[in-house]
């Protein structure tokens, strides 16, 4: 995974036992940053603008200095997989539910107004529209930021997950045991 922010470049290798890094100069050297011991756990999913949030297994962590020193935001965020960047918002799961950021992952709000308890297995954006697949094969969508949503198909595809991709503006779907499907 790669993520940019500013003048630095992170790519995090989850070969080698594990390792997140760091380039101030373009990606001529790199150096390890981050505690060895969260990396190895399988942080490969990153967001890096002015601050870099790292999504581990479990927690999400977040640096405001370029990876020297990092911080738990939010316990409640659990952030198993998927996570989405949309604009300057992040969407995670979390204990007990869906969140958003709106500061770059330095806090994180619940969104009470998602209509699924079922685990998200899905995020892709089109558009000005996030798209989000729950387990139980149901899509949902926002045209708010996540502030609402509805659902995109009256019947539920399939009894497992959901994976969405977007391509040529258009929206993919698979579930675990049919499609593919597109809009």
């Amino acid at each position: 995974s790669l993520a940019t922010g500013g003048h630095a470049i992170f790519a995090f290798n989850q070969f080698e036992g594990g390792a997140l890094f760091r380039s101030l100069d373009s990606g001529q050297s790199w150096e390890p940053i981050g505690d060895p011991n969260w990396v190895s756990n399988g942080g490969d999913n990153l967001f890096a603008s002015d601050s870099i949030v790292c999504f581990q297994p479990g927690y999400v962590l977040r640096s405001t200095d370029n990876g020297v020193t990092w911080t738990v935001p939010d316990s409640s965020v659990t952030c198993s997989l998927p996570f989405l960047q949309f604009h300057s918002y992040l969407f995670a799961n979390g204990r007990g539910g869906f969140y958003r950021s709106t500061d770059r992952g330095g806090t994180w709000s619940k969104l009470n107004s998602f209509p699924s308890s079922s685990s998200v297995t899905s995020l892709v954006a089109l558009d000005s529209m996030i798209f989000v697949g729950v387990h139980g094969g149901a899509i949902y969508f926002s045209v708010d930021t996540g502030l609402h949503w509805s659902k995109a198909n009256q019947a539920n595809l399939d009894t497992g997950w959901v994976s969405l991709e977007v391509n040529n503006k258009k929206l993919y779907a698979t579930t675990s045991s049919s499609g593919p499907f597109f809009s």
